[in-house]
């Protein structure tokens, strides 16, 4: 269908039609990532991608290019015959889309959000190495990274919008990654003394990087209250957020300890 589709559209695109304005870039960037979506989800995405193809049938028959459109072409480069580029120059003009096709300026709150949260999944990744090279063997590291791929699932729940007239639900996000945190803090906490004073960010190469994911999460935090603010979101976002900075500091804590700075 992605290949059937993308096809269609360059051909539109040759014949001078307004591809940008039928809203075909977007589509073509949720087929190819499709995989990430819910049932409903796809069933939707099918029904919109069935109705754009008979709009192209129409064009192409007035145009009289229907033959040539599905006609096989000569492949120049055969190692990318099958492969997407990366760059989809969509977002040239400053504009960006949202699972549900919503076109917004890339400094909206929505991406800026967004973009925050993938700063604190880097950062993370930067953590794990750190965390990787110490002397002493972490057991947290497999947390990270589940985290790593939780913070996904936040990316996609903001970026999926609550259509509160749509009968199919929107992608939710579950409070068990909530409830998940608060005993990984609570099980480490146990074994660290009683606070009794501020930090000072700092406790090695680690634990400072560790520091640096609860600062950026306190921002992504932000951004999402913001959000919140004008849009409605799933109710269990922020205290995600919230509770992952906290937990940010308990493991930056514990690091320190365990490395004896």
């Amino acid at each position: 269908y992605t290949s059937l589709f993308v096809g269609s559209v360059r051909c539109v695109q040759e014949t001078g039609i307004n591809a940008e304005y039928m809203g075909n870039h977007n589509l073509i960037w949720r087929l190819q990532n499709a995989c990430f979506l819910d049932i409903h989800k796809k069933s939707r995405l099918l029904f919109a991608l069935e109705q754009r193809l008979q709009l192209f049938q129409q064009v192409f028959c007035q145009k009289k290019l229907l033959y040539w459109c599905f006609t096989p072409k000569k492949v120049h480069n055969s190692s990318r015959a099958n492969k997407s580029k990366i760059y989809t120059k969509c977002g040239d003009k400053g504009y960006s889309t949202l699972f549900d096709g919503t076109s917004l300026p890339k400094n909206s709150p929505y991406f800026c959000t967004l973009g925050t949260i993938d700063e604190v999944n880097s950062f993370i990744g930067y953590a794990i190495e750190h965390c990787l090279n110490e002397k002493v063997k972490h057991t947290y590291i497999r947390q990270l990274e589940i985290t790593q791929m939780t913070l996904l699932d936040v990316g996609a729940t903001i970026a999926d919008p609550i259509d509160l007239n749509a009968k199919a639900s929107a992608t939710t996000f579950s409070s068990d990654h909530v409830q998940k945190l608060e005993s990984w803090i609570d099980e480490i906490d146990d074994n660290l003394p009683q606070v009794r004073s501020f930090i000072v960010p700092s406790g090695g190469l680690a634990a400072t990087s560790l520091h640096i994911c609860r600062a950026v999460t306190r921002r992504a935090e932000r951004c999402l209250i913001e959000l919140a603010l004008t849009h409605p979101l799933d109710p269990n976002l922020q205290p995600y957020l919230n509770r992952l900075s906290d937990y940010f500091f308990t493991i930056a804590r514990h690091v320190t300890h365990a490395g004896k700075h």
